[in-house]
């Protein structure tokens, strides 16, 4: 998915533990910034990456 909307060299490799909310735990291929667009703002999110398919588009939380 990621060679899919060119953002590839975006990445920043690090690897980190990224627990589910059934407790299983997964450890990333690391972490993209990206831009998300809302009515009014535009606001810079990082994203973590992860090589499995997931039920979720993305998951909000907090730091």
């Amino acid at each position: 998915m990621v060679q899919h909307i060119g953002i590839k060299a975006k990445i920043n490799r690090s690897a980190k533990s990224l627990t589910s909310f059934d407790k299983v735990t997964t450890i990333t291929m690391g972490t993209v910034k990206l831009d998300v667009y809302s009515l009014l703002v535009i606001n810079t999110q990082t994203f973590m990456i992860i090589d499995k398919v997931s039920p979720y588009n993305g998951i909000l939380g907090r730091p």
